[in-house]
C-alpha cells in the first residue's frame, strides 16, 4: 500500500501547509487588528481567504490574457516586417532581371 516513505512525506507536507496557513492567518489578523483596528474572526479570515483567491485568480486570467494578445501582435508585426522584406526584394530582382535583359536585348 503506502511505503514508510510516502506515509513521511505526507505528513511533513500537510505540517507544512498547515504551519503556514496558521503563520499567514496570524499575519493577516495582526495587519487587521493593527493598521485597520479590525478584529477579524474564523469567518472573516475565510471570506478574506476566498477574497484573495479570486483576486490572484483575477489577476493571473488578465496577466494570461494581456501575453496572449501581445503574442498575436508581435506575431502580426513580424509577419507585416517578412511582407515587406519579400516586396523589397521582388522589387530588386525584378529590376535585375529587367537590366539584364536590357544588356542582352
Amino acid at each position: 500500500m503506502f511505503k514508510r516513505s510516502q506515509i513521511i512525506n505526507y505528513l511533513l507536507s500537510a505540517l507544512v501547509v498547515g504551519a503556514l496557513i496558521n503563520f499567514a492567518s496570524s499575519k493577516m489578523k495582526d495587519f487587521a487588528h493593527g493598521i485597520l483596528h479590525i478584529n477579524l474572526s474564523d469567518g472573516g479570515m475565510v471570506g478574506v481567504a476566498i477574497a484573495l483567491f479570486f483576486l490572484v485568480c483575477g489577476i493571473c486570467y488578465v496577466a494570461e490574457e494581456v501575453i496572449k494578445y501581445a503574442q498575436q501582435q508581435s506575431a502580426k508585426r513580424k509577419i507585416e516586417e517578412d511582407l515587406k522584406e519579400q516586396q523589397i526584394f521582388n522589387q530588386r530582382m525584378n529590376a535585375y532581371l529587367k537590366s539584364r535583359n536590357n544588356l542582352k536585348g
